[in-house]
């Protein structure tokens, strides 16, 4: 069986390219459960065996609201990879070439809900800026106040790390990679043995609206669709 790292953002049918539909979320984690995928931990997923880790980024409200109580249901793992700068705001992110919409964050109450609900809070820095702009120092800042931050609210430190917007490079991974068990990329591919966990491949959400796309996502279809999309945007410089 094949092993794959999703990726989500934020849970709703908000008309936002970050959102992904209610019913599809559902939906996909019925066919999980129809066709006995396992649905594990990353430190399970990289032991072998294959199966599915699911993982947040950001911090979206609508994780505690909608993906927490359709994962306890099943008992399915998660980890979320919180900006804790933003934690309890209403941010502004952009719709493609349209205008910013505000999505609600994640607040502290509502985190210690998914920590205790098996979703793992992981770090995404404090400010979510692209690391490839800043120094060694400043990005190494970056990490450790987000590190301590959720450390001390929750009395667990995160060892996986994604990089915000996916932006990385040689200078980053250096900077990043030591503080953490694994680091996190928009890169899309499966999970294979001796893959660099410093840049673990995950598959957006994005390419999953297809029902058929959901209903086959380990079948060799999907496979072959997923790796001309991550060509397409391997071609066009988009990590």
């Amino acid at each position: 069986m094949k092993a794959l790292v999703l990726t989500f953002h934020d849970i709703s049918d908000h008309d936002h390219v970050l959102s992904y539909p209610i019913d599809a979320f559902e939906h996909l984690l019925q066919e999980f459960g129809r066709h006995n995928v396992p649905v594990v931990d990353f430190d399970t997923l990289r032991r072998g065996g294959g199966g599915v880790t699911l993982t947040f980024d950001d911090g979206f409200a609508s994780v505690h609201r909608v993906a927490l109580p359709a994962l306890r249901a099943r008992g399915y793992p998660a980890h979320l990879f919180a900006a804790t700068g933003s934690i309890g705001r209403a941010e502004r992110w952009p719709v493609g070439a349209a205008r910013p919409d505000h999505l609600a964050m994640l607040d502290w109450q509502q985190l210690e809900d998914c920590h205790h609900g098996g979703v793992t809070i992981e770090a995404h820095t404090v400010d979510h800026p692209d690391l490839c702009t800043l120094d060694r120092d400043a990005i190494v800042d970056q990490c450790q106040r987000a590190n301590e931050t959720i450390a001390a609210r929750l009395g667990r430190a995160p060892r996986l790390f994604a990089y915000p917007f996916g932006r990385f490079n040689t200078h980053v991974v250096r900077a990043a990679a030591p503080l953490y068990s694994a680091c996190f990329t928009t890169r899309m591919g499966y999970w294979m043995a001796g893959s660099d966990s410093a840049r673990v491949p995950r598959i957006d959400s994005y390419y999953l609206r297809s029902r058929w796309l959901r209903q086959n996502l380990l079948g060799t279809g999907a496979d072959l669709y997923l790796r001309m999309r991550g060509l397409v945007r391997q071609i066009l410089g988009r990590t």
